[in-house]
């Protein structure tokens, strides 16, 4: 990839590229056709896009403030991730523009039954899109979202409803955003020493919390540095016979998260990164 023989590709992320060196750091993630470049070298970088442009046609956007939906908006030292106009794009969609915004995405007790899922209604389309939200800057709507995706077969009147009530917690937070600091890491381009980078996590589980199988679901919020980088709320594969059973699942769920983490932060430049984790 490009003209730079020192490039390498990550062996955890496939998308991921980058160049660890003594003096120049680089960073390159490549979503289909497009390409996110961090570097502290500018010359590198339009070398690189010069280089790239001779076989391919590219444009250079810019400092990052859009990608794949999601707004990003620079501080000093922090980075601000949100999907507003992503949202309100999803109200006038499905005619909530002048609804009342929900306190809550989904209300407390809410029990929700397998229907016949059939009806006019676009459960399915209007879920999806929620799912991305979820994912990509809102883990506050992530545990009602994972309830609703139990029903994409099985939807009535009732659970569509619930769907438009997070869209209408969306409305009145819309402007919410995902925060994240930057770091910096002694020794520049990986000859300095390394030091601990904090990270935590945090799991919990609900026992039995699904009324139809009776499966249990895990919570997970992994931070870095004090920045949420991954999070998830998903129903547990198997059905767990006590309230330990269903812990101990999620911190293996969580586990497994943060050796990725671990695995990613390893090879990217600023040498071999170490990290504590705290499971809670």
């Amino acid at each position: 990839m490009g003209y730079d023989s020192r490039m390498q590709r990550s062996d955890v992320e496939p998308c991921l590229y980058f160049i660890r060196d003594t003096t120049l750091q680089v960073i390159i993630l490549a979503y289909v056709d497009d390409y996110l470049v961090a570097t502290n070298d500018k010359s590198w970088y339009d070398t690189f896009v010069a280089s790239f442009h001779a076989q391919y046609a590219c444009k250079d956007l810019g400092v990052l403030d859009l990608v794949m939906g999601i707004g990003v908006r620079w501080g000093s030292d922090t980075a601000y991730l949100s999907q507003s106009g992503y949202i309100s794009q999803i109200i006038s969609t499905y005619g909530l523009d002048d609804a009342k915004p929900a306190s809550l995405p989904m209300s407390p007790g809410t029990a929700l039954a397998p229907a016949d899922g059939k009806g006019p209604m676009p459960y399915r389309a209007l879920l999806g899109q929620l799912q991305w939200v979820a994912r990509c800057s809102r883990p506050d709507i992530m545990a009602a979202v994972s309830v609703l995706s139990r029903f994409c077969a099985t939807y009535g009147p009732e659970h569509f409803v619930a769907l438009k009530q997070v869209v209408r917690y969306l409305k009145g937070t819309r402007e919410y955003e995902l925060v994240l600091r930057t770091v910096s890491v002694p020794g520049g381009g990986g000859t300095g020493p390394s030091r601990p980078l904090p990270l935590s996590i945090y799991t919990d589980s609900d026992y039995a919390g699904c009324k139809v199988t009776r499966r249990s679901t895990s919570g997970i919020a992994v931070f870095l540095c004090g920045s949420l980088i991954i999070f998830s709320s998903m129903i547990q594969k198997c059905v767990s016979l006590s309230t330990t059973e269903a812990e101990i699942i999620a911190m293996s769920e969580g586990a497994r998260e943060v050796k990725y983490v671990l695995n990613v932060l390893d090879s990217l430049p600023g040498g071999h990164m170490q990290a504590s984790a705290y499971v809670l």
